[in-house]
């Protein structure tokens, strides 16, 4: 799948994520040692923060989907119809 097509909205989708999390989310909290226990303890606590943005970013996301993929299926859908004689390209030629 094509990076020029994609890489544009999954760069603007980061940076909506950016925005509605805050810089401190993706940050790693250092401050534990390397205890069995704190790296679990890390994960819930991120979750939790992450909690109250999860309507935003679900909104998001049902918003970006569909951009992606249609991005990601058009391509091959083209080309199946450019090369099966299926479409408008086809339709203008028969007659």
């Amino acid at each position: 799948m094509g990076v020029a097509t994609l890489l544009p909205i999954a760069l603007i989708f980061a940076v909506a994520e950016l925005a509605i999390l805050g810089p401190s989310f993706f940050v790693p909290d250092m401050t534990h040692g390397a205890a069995t226990g704190t790296n679990w303890r890390n994960i819930a606590g991120q979750m939790r923060a992450m909690q109250d943005h999860m309507p935003l970013l679900m909104g998001l996301s049902f918003v970006v989907s569909p951009l992606l993929y249609g991005l990601m299926f058009s391509a091959s859908a083209f080309a199946y119809r450019a090369l099966s004689g299926q479409g408008a390209v086809a339709a203008r030629n028969q007659t």
